[in-house]
């Protein structure tokens, strides 16, 4: 059974199109990355990859929005938050561990779940169209609802 999912590309695409912003990035921290973060701002201060950066090891996601005016925004999660999300709210995560499967997006492909996840929570901070609220609202309901086999 066919579900509509939008990926990261897609969000950042949706919110793109508001036109009050210029640019909706996602990006992961790596284990060796420096990377520090002010959550009162909500502003990165540093992330550079360095020689110890352990790619495949991610320790935060987080979200930049430039808009329009030049004003930075960004939303940080780390991993822990991105992991909490995944086992509460990902029926087809849930499915694949107990029956011990790896076909699930969340095993296959983690690294651009977790910025999936990071854009979706901070894209409801955002001044959205009603088109883009219903799209990431579709896009909920078929990860907490998968179809049953």
């Amino acid at each position: 059974e066919a579900q509509f999912q939008i990926g990261y590309k897609g969000i950042r695409k949706l919110v793109n199109n508001t036109g009050d912003i210029d640019t909706f990035l996602p990006q992961v921290v790596y284990e060796g990355d420096e990377f520090t973060y002010n959550l009162a701002e909500a502003k990165i201060e540093r992330h550079e990859r360095t020689d110890k950066t352990q790619y495949g090891k991610p320790t935060h996601f987080y979200t930049i929005v430039r808009w329009k005016s030049g004003a930075l925004e960004t939303w940080v999660m780390p991993k822990s938050e991105v992991d909490h999300v995944r086992d509460t709210f990902s029926q087809a995560y849930k499915t694949a561990v107990k029956y011990k499967r790896d076909d699930t997006q969340w095993i296959q492909h983690y690294e651009s779940m977790g910025m999936k996840t990071v854009m979706r929570k901070h894209g409801k901070f955002l001044p959205l169209s009603a088109e883009a609220h219903q799209a990431l609202a579709l896009d909920e309901l078929a990860i907490s609802n998968p179809p049953i086999h």
